[in-house]
């Protein structure tokens, strides 16, 4: 049987369920309601490829995690949230590194890499690590700790955002923030290196 009941309601207070959440659809119509603190132990999960339900939080943390995969270009909690996030407090890592492609955008944040909905009393912390091993040209990244690109979120920040580049060739554009990337945190120290990767 599914962990899941049947419903618009889904109750969340495993960590395997966290690690589940990237299979299961965009949520269209489905709250996910976060009933407890949940620690994940260091576990690796993937990103959850498009949001379109909701997330209530009720004042719970989900932490321990990791994230080290994309979706398309996109990583990070939530690739793309065309939802709703809310009372929730995210504590974890993503830490993706990738060879860019010339014309190509790379979004990385620690709750959603491109927000197109809404997120309110939320509080990310942990570390966004971005490295990008390509010498290609034509390349924007955007990393942040709680949204890369989109609507801003009404959120608190803790943490580091770094983001390592191979800068050989021009036209690489980087941005890192906090509660976007180019929206500061108090709580963020954002680093942006720039290797040359020539050897």
């Amino acid at each position: 049987a599914d962990q899941f009941a049947d419903g618009s309601v889904w109750e969340i207070f495993t960590a395997d369920q966290i690690k589940d959440l990237a299979n299961h659809g965009n949520y269209a119509g489905i709250t996910l309601n976060i009933t407890d603190d949940i620690d994940l132990g260091g576990a690796t999960i993937a990103p959850i490829a498009n949001f379109a339900g909701k997330i209530e939080g009720n004042n719970k943390t989900i932490s321990g995690y990791v994230i080290d995969s994309m979706s398309g270009n996109n990583a990070a909690f939530i690739a793309v949230n065309s939802g709703e996030v809310v009372n929730l407090t995210l504590d974890g890592t993503v830490k993706v590194a990738f060879d860019g492609k010339t014309g190509n955008d790379y979004k990385v944040a620690g709750l959603a890499a491109v927000n197109n909905g809404t997120i309110k009393n939320v509080t990310v912390k942990g570390v966004v690590d971005v490295e990008s091993n390509s010498l290609s040209a034509f390349i924007d990244i955007d990393a942040a700790m709680v949204v890369a690109t989109g609507n801003v979120p009404e959120a608190s920040a803790e943490g580091t955002v770094n983001v390592t580049v191979a800068f050989d060739l021009a036209n690489v554009t980087v941005n890192a923030g906090g509660l976007t990337s180019t929206v500061a945190a108090d709580g963020v120290t954002a680093t942006i290196d720039c290797v040359n990767g020539r050897t």
